[in-house]
């Protein structure tokens, strides 16, 4: 496979196998997972000119594509979603089903598991600049003891619904996302911007980009709305949130979240952003981050840059 064919770099992670040396996995879109060597491509890279693909090798293919996937933070495990085969779908459905794998550091299989029917993203030619409504994303807990993953269920009151999942590296279900409040009411209006995991000193909360409405493909792209990243307790019960400053000019720029990401003390929280003119076309879009600190179980806008 040729570097080219890797459309889509969705999924990064390490290999910190020594006596293989410091490896880089990449994933793509189309279904292949390719190693590269970081050693070989610093090689390339110093001799100018020389082909990449003598620093890379195609691990495998998976016909049915890959849709999100990652590296445990101790490099041990490899966390991957693709799907099922289309006459595996029930009849009339257009909800895909989803396969959650993981691999050891020699991309041999270790556990898989089929998770509930989804609506999946549409895919396209054109790279997007937003994260589709639709698509699957996860964050490893930051001891590699567990993952969550977030998908877009195709069947729940019959409607579609984001739910995130919680997993043992085994791939045991230990955790739905639902309301704190007792009445099992799944969470509302979750989005499909990676989650993030927050270390220990922040209770481990799973943290997800909620939206103050429901958001369609139309209106993700248009409307302006309320956001905030909504705190999973390790149980999937919701608790707290922190509210997401919307700093743009009314009606004249888009502030589109592109992730969230913890600090490793857990009082930091990190939201990126594109911000997009409104009004002026010929305006650039460019990146926003704003930091956000936890004090007393609250969590204030610090700085923005």
């Amino acid at each position: 496979v040729s570097p080219d064919e890797l459309d889509v770099d969705d999924g990064m992670g390490m290999d910190l196998n020594a006596q293989a040396g410091l490896h880089i996995t990449c994933l793509s879109k189309a279904g292949h997972v390719v190693s590269v060597s970081t050693d070989a491509t610093t090689s390339i890279a110093m001799k100018g000119g020389a082909s990449c693909e003598e620093g890379s090798e195609c691990i495998g293919s998976f016909e049915n594509g890959l849709e999100c996937g990652g590296w445990s933070p101790d490099g041990e495990i490899l966390a991957l979603v693709t799907f099922a085969d289309e006459e595996e779908q029930e009849e009339g459905s257009d909800a895909k089903i989803p396969i959650l794998m993981t691999m050891n550091t020699q991309y041999e299989i270790l556990s898989e598991i089929r998770l509930d029917p989804c609506v999946a993203a549409e895919r396209t030619a054109e790279k997007e600049a937003f994260t589709h409504p639709n698509a699957i994303s996860m964050c490893w807990r930051p001891d590699s003891s567990s993952l969550a993953v977030s998908t877009m269920d195709a069947i729940v009151n019959n409607k579609p619904l984001r739910r995130v999942r919680t997993f043992s590296t085994t791939l045991q279900l230990i955790s739905l996302s639902k309301e704190e409040d007792g009445s099992g009411r799944d969470v509302p209006n979750l989005l499909s911007i990676s989650p993030t995991w927050a270390p220990a000193g922040c209770s481990h909360y799973v943290g997800v980009v909620q939206s103050s409405r429901p958001l369609t493909l139309k209106s993700a792209k248009s409307r302006q709305v309320s956001m905030q990243v909504a705190f999973m307790e390790p149980n999937g019960l919701r608790h707290r949130e922190c509210k997401i400053h919307n700093t743009c000019v009314a009606k004249e720029e888009k502030d589109e979240i592109t992730g969230v990401s913890f600090n490793l003390e857990g009082d930091l929280l990190a939201v990126t952003s594109t911000v997009t003119s409104l009004s002026d076309e010929s305006i650039a879009p460019y990146g926003k981050v704003q930091l956000y600190h936890r004090s007393n179980y609250h969590w204030y806008l610090k700085t923005e840059l």
